[in-house]
C-alpha cells in the first residue's frame, strides 16, 4: 500500500482541482464572448448594404402615409433587413 496524503498534499490537490474548474469556466466564458462577438460582426456584415439613412427615410414615408404600395415597400426594403437580422442573430444550430 502507498502512503496516505498529508493534509497539505490534500489541500494542494483540492486547490489544483478548483483552479482547473475556474480555468474551465474562464475558457467557456471566453468562448461564449468570442461567439457573441462573431455573431455581432456577422450581423454588421449582413446589414452593411442597408443604410440607416434609408431606413429612417422609409420610416418617415410610412409614418407620413406617403407610401402608395405599402406591401411592395415593405417587401422591398423592410423584409430584407428583417431577414438579415434573423440570419445573423439565429444560432447556427437552430433551423
Amino acid at each position: 500500500m502507498g502512503e496516505l496524503l498529508s493534509d497539505e498534499e490534500w489541500d494542494d490537490l483540492i486547490g489544483f482541482g478548483s483552479n482547473l474548474e475556474v480555468e474551465r469556466q474562464a475558457i467557456a466564458e471566453r468562448s461564449a464572448r468570442k461567439a457573441a462577438e462573431a455573431a455581432l460582426a456577422e450581423a454588421r456584415e449582413a446589414l452593411r448594404p442597408f443604410n440607416i439613412g434609408q431606413l429612417r427615410h422609409a420610416y418617415a414615408q410610412l409614418a407620413a402615409g406617403s407610401v402608395r404600395d405599402q406591401k411592395q415597400f415593405a417587401d422591398g426594403l423592410i423584409a430584407p433587413v428583417i431577414r438579415a437580422l434573423e440570419a445573423a442573430l439565429t444560432p447556427k444550430d437552430q433551423p
